[in-house]
């Protein structure tokens, strides 16, 4: 009889570990084939243009290969719910702000998924 409830109370601890890692990771996706070979944790808006980012930006912006969504707006790159003041989006050659776009330097323009996609997280945030 011992062992059951010991049973029992082993199960609903192991129940309430899983609900709560399940609530503190709520809303989040993380992303272990990221091109930079690490994992990215976030919304699917940022996971989608996080990779855009790692494919497109740190060739050249390799610091960025660790930023949070959080760290793209500490590090005064991104404007939350503001694409058009956010350099990282305003840089963008194409964006649709009416600034002229420098970026990616020697590289092909972004295509205008990829764009709306960065443009969909910033909104998002």
């Amino acid at each position: 009889m011992k062992i059951v409830i010991q049973s029992n109370k082993m199960f609903k601890l192991f129940c309430l570990s899983i609900l709560s890692l399940l609530i503190v990771n709520c809303g989040k996706v993380k992303n272990s084939s990221s091109s930079d070979g690490g994992s990215v944790v976030g919304t699917a808006e940022f996971v989608s243009a996080r990779e855009i980012i790692a494919s497109k930006c740190l060739s050249c912006h390799s610091a960025w290969s660790s930023y949070s969504s959080d760290d793209y707006v500490k590090k005064g790159l991104v404007f939350k719910g503001s694409p058009a003041n956010s350099s990282l989006y305003t840089r963008i050659r194409g964006n649709d702000v009416g600034v002229a776009g420098d970026m990616p330097t020697g590289q092909p323009n972004l295509s205008l998924t990829e764009i709306k996609e960065i443009k969909a997280w910033i909104s998002s945030l």
